[in-house]
């Protein structure tokens, strides 16, 4: 023939990292400005059933990373915090999918998460991929980023205006 074409054909996915946070895999966070509201990996605590503190992590494994982990106070306040994951080696050109649970509770209308990606070791500019900002209450939605970058950053902001990294 003249011509021909080819065709990658793939049976399923590799997962390259799978964290449930119940053991430190290399997180960070940092804190600009805000008062309350660190983040904080472990078990959610509960027990008012404040809008605030969800009832449990997201996958049903235990830990999860939240917002001050105290019975009705899980809100920040007057700034906000990072949550920034180790950087992952995705060479190889495939995509990558992040998922992960939502918690945000938003009664006043100025909180939101911004979730960001950066393919640079987390040096440069970062790009917006999300902004959530409306309010689910205390139940977890997941969010799924297709992507061939290779870290992610999450941060809950309590004041406007959103400033850039």
């Amino acid at each position: 023939p003249a011509s021909f074409h080819t065709a990658n054909v793939f049976t399923g996915t590799t997962v390259a990292l799978d964290d449930d946070f119940q053991t430190d895999q290399g997180w960070t966070t940092s804190i600009v400005g805000a008062t309350t509201g660190a983040w904080q990996r472990g078990v959610p605590v509960t027990g008012s059933g404040s809008s605030y503190d969800p009832n449990s992590d997201g996958d049903g494994s235990g830990s999860c990373y939240v917002t001050e982990n105290v019975d009705a106070n899980s809100d920040v306040d007057n700034g906000w915090v990072t949550l920034t994951s180790p950087n992952f080696d995705m060479t190889g050109g495939a995509d990558v999918s992040y998922l992960y649970y939502l918690n945000l509770t938003n009664d006043d209308g100025t909180d939101r998460l911004l979730v960001e990606m950066n393919s640079s070791g987390g040096a440069g500019a970062w790009t917006s991929v999300a902004t959530h900002t409306t309010n689910g209450g205390n139940s977890w939605r997941t969010h799924t980023i297709p992507s061939a970058v290779m870290g992610v950053g999450a941060t809950k902001r309590d004041v406007q205006p959103i400033a850039q990294r």
